[in-house]
């Protein structure tokens, strides 16, 4: 088994990434997807979540002994793997690209069940604690709350409040 450190650093420097991409004057200019921004804003803590979730088990996969029954089958990486495709999930469910419904559905799905998994569960391997697992479940809910609200504004602009009017 490969042996590992968590490098702090490396957290460090993705958030400050982050945060310059964020401040960038003309980010949007350089936008790669069109995302909708109310929908961005709440599936963040959903996907952070997960992007911190799949760091904390690829260090348990890679620090692991080799009398680790978690390690030696594969149950850390796998959950790291399940962790990122939520995150990918909230950010392509976050776009204005067809289909993103059906893809924000599922990672909220995937969070309420990891979420609720964890609060039954507290004790085994990968589970986030009964509070982590509460702050899953608001956070997926939060999101499909949002899904909701930006479904019935696509369908009846005027049911959701007045829409900024374009300047001409």
């Amino acid at each position: 088994m490969v042996a590992g450190v968590f490098d702090p650093l490396a957290v460090i420097g993705i958030v400050a990434l982050g945060v310059i991409v964020w401040a960038y004057p003309g980010r949007e200019s350089v936008r790669i997807l069109p995302t909708q921004r109310r929908m961005l804003v709440l599936g963040t803590p959903l996907m952070a979540g997960s992007v911190l979730l799949a760091g904390q088990q690829l260090v348990a996969q890679l620090s692991a002994v080799s009398a680790d029954p978690h390690a030696a089958t594969g149950h850390y990486r796998l959950t790291a793997a399940m962790a990122i495709g939520l995150a990918a999930a909230a950010l392509l469910g976050s776009t204005s690209l067809p289909g993103r419904a059906l893809v924000a559905w599922l990672a909220v799905g995937g969070a309420l069940y990891y979420g609720l998994a964890s609060i039954v569960f507290p004790a085994e391997a990968s589970s986030l604690g009964v509070a982590g697992g509460a702050v899953a479940l608001v956070t997926a809910a939060a999101y499909a709350i949002g899904l909701a609200r930006s479904r019935i504004a696509a369908q009846d602009p005027a049911a959701v409040g007045p829409q900024p009017q374009p300047l001409a």
